[in-house]
């Protein structure tokens, strides 16, 4: 099975690599960052996609000494998550550049790295001015939700019976 944990990594590298910035999860906000930064959020992050997936059967080694064979069964899902990335700044054009640069690497940059990790990107959208008053001035935000899917493969593991003594006796 894959964990959210690994989507999660792989794009917060990708994104820090490429936008030399560490992309913070939008919980973990204290509001003291320094400006330009940008955040992540799951909004939705397994959603199961279309059908029931790809089921396999197969023999395979025992980890039983006692028995030669297993089976082992497979089922390949690909499901999709939904994540909102957000840039800040006080200065709009500067959350517009920044916000544009992480949809690159999304779009195009970022395709190899997210391939590697399993990962591909379905659709981008909503991407928009977000921007909020805080008391005495604007906190510019422009983002834009990401929609990706990635392959979950779950697996589950059960002994044959190789062999069995049969009485045949009828009392």
């Amino acid at each position: 099975m894959i964990a959210i944990k690994e989507i999660r990594n792989a794009i917060v590298r990708g994104l820090y690599d490429y936008l030399g910035l560490i992309p913070i999860p939008i919980e973990d906000l204290q509001g003291k960052e320094p400006y330009p930064y940008i955040t992540y959020n799951f909004i939705s992050p397994y959603t199961q996609f279309r059908g029931q997936g790809n089921y396999q059967r197969d023999l395979v080694s025992s980890n039983d000494e006692r028995f030669e064979l297993d089976v082992e069964e497979t089922l390949e899902l690909q499901p999709q998550a939904t994540i909102s990335i957000n840039a800040y700044s006080k200065d709009k054009l500067e959350a517009q550049e920044l916000a544009k640069k992480a949809m690159d690497w999304f779009k195009h940059v970022g395709y190899q790295h997210l391939y590697d990790n399993n990962i591909v990107v379905v659709n981008i959208e909503a991407f928009g001015d977000r921007t909020i008053h805080i008391v005495d001035y604007y906190e510019h935000r422009i983002g834009f939700d990401v929609i990706v899917r990635f392959t979950d493969v779950i697996k589950r593991r059960f002994e044959t019976i190789e062999s069995w003594d049969i009485n045949t006796e009828i009392s």
